[in-house]
C-alpha cells in the first residue's frame, strides 16, 4: 500500500458541497454526476492511477470513490475530500471485499507508516509487520492475498530481482528508480511497493 498525499480539492465540488448543506452521496450521485466525475479524476490523478489498497493500475471505468472512513458509520465525512479515495472496483478486494468495514488500527493509505505495516514477500504474498494485528486485520478484510494479487505481486517481484543477474549495481539502481518514477502521464506503474521492495531486498 502505497503512502497518498492528499491535495486540494477541485473548485466545483467544494462549491456544490457548500451549496448543498445535508446532502447525501445518493443525492450527489444523481445531481451533480458530471462534478462527480470530476471529483474521481482529480482522486485517480491523486494517486497516480494506483488503487488506494492494492495498488492495481486504474482508470475512470476500473474505480469507484471510496470513503476512508465508511460514509454509513461517519456521516460527518461523506464529503470530506480528505476521507475521498479511488480504489479498483474488483470483486474480491479493496472497496468491494472491504465493505462497511473499519477498525481505527487499520493499515491507512494516508498515513506516512503503510508502506512498513505491510511487508512484501517474494512470493507476492503481504504479511502484517510483526505484532501488528491491524495490518493482519486490514490484509483479510480487503482481501489484499487474493488469489490474483498474490500471482501478480509475484511476476513482479521476480522480474525486478531477475534484472540484477544482467546488470551492474549501478545499472540496477538506475533502471530500478527508472521504474519507480512516474511515467510521462505522471502516473505510476502498479504494484508500486512491490517493485520497491524487489529493488531494495536482494
Amino acid at each position: 500500500m502505497k503512502h497518498i498525499e492528499k491535495r486540494a480539492p477541485p473548485d466545483e465540488f467544494t462549491r456544490w458541497v457548500k451549496k448543498n448543506p445535508g446532502a447525501n452521496w445518493e443525492g450527489f450521485t444523481k445531481d451533480a454526476p458530471k462534478v462527480k466525475a470530476d471529483l474521481r479524476l482529480a482522486l485517480l490523478k491523486e494517486q497516480r492511477r494506483l488503487c488506494c489498497y492494492c495498488e492495481r493500475r486504474i482508470d475512470a471505468k476500473a474505480s469507484t470513490i471510496e470513503h476512508l472512513l465508511p460514509k454509513g458509520r461517519f456521516p460527518h465525512k461523506m464529503f470530506d475530500h480528505g476521507n475521498l479515495l479511488a480504489s479498483c472496483n474488483t470483486k474480491n478486494s479493496c472497496n468491494t471485499k472491504r465493505g462497511g468495514w473499519y477498525s481505527e488500527n487499520m493499515v491507512s493509505p494516508l498515513a506516512t507508516d503503510c508502506e512498513t505495516r505491510l511487508v512484501q514477500e517474494p512470493s507476492g504474498v503481504l504479511e502484517a509487520a510483526p505484532n501488528d494485528q491491524g495490518a493482519l486485520d486490514t490484509i483479510v478484510e480487503l482481501g489484499l492475498n487474493s488469489q490474483d494479487l498474490v500471482s501478480r505481486r509475484r511476476r513482479v517481484y521476480r522480474v525486478i530481482s531477475s534484472m540484477r543477474d544482467g546488470m551492474t549495481p549501478q545499472e540496477f539502481q538506475t533502471e530500478a528508480e527508472r521504474q519507480l518514477a512516474p511515467g510521462k502521464d505522471s502516473c505510476l506503474t502498479e504494484f508500486w511497493t512491490t517493485i520497491k521492495a524487489a529493488a531494495t531486498q536482494g
